[in-house]
C-alpha cells in the first residue's frame, strides 16, 4: 500500500490524530521519566542491593513497558509505531503524524 492508496482524513480528523499523538507521545515519555525517577531514588537510598529494591526497580520497569506498549500505537489504525519515540508518518496506513 502507498500513501496515496489510503484516503486522507479531512483537515479537522487529521488535527484531532496528532493531537491523540502527541497525547500518546507524551504518556511515554512521562511513564520512561518516572522509571529513571525511581531507579534514581532507589540507587541514591542505597536499597537497590536489597530484595525490595530490585522488585521495585523491576516492577515499576515492567508499568512503564505496559505503558508504552499499550499508547504507542498510531491513533488511526492502530498498529504498533515499534522502537522510535518520534514517528513522522505511520508505517502502516501512512497518516502524517507531524506538521510539514
Amino acid at each position: 500500500m502507498q500513501p496515496s492508496d489510503r484516503v486522507q482524513p479531512s483537515l479537522s480528523q487529521l488535527e484531532a490524530f496528532r493531537k491523540r499523538y502527541m497525547r500518546r507521545q507524551l504518556a511515554a515519555l512521562v511513564a520512561g521519566a518516572a522509571w529513571v525517577f525511581v531507579l534514581l531514588g532507589v540507587v541514591m537510598t542505597g536499597r537497590a542491593a536489597t530484595m525490595l529494591g530490585e522488585t521495585t526497580i523491576l516492577g515499576t520497569w515492567l508499568v512503564v513497558a505496559g505503558v508504552v506498549l499499550s499508547v504507542w500505537r498510531c491513533p488511526r489504525c492502530g498498529e504498533r509505531f515499534g522502537s522510535r519515540l518520534r514517528v513522522a508518518r505511520c508505517p502502516h496506513c501512512y497518516l502524517a503524524l507531524e506538521h510539514d
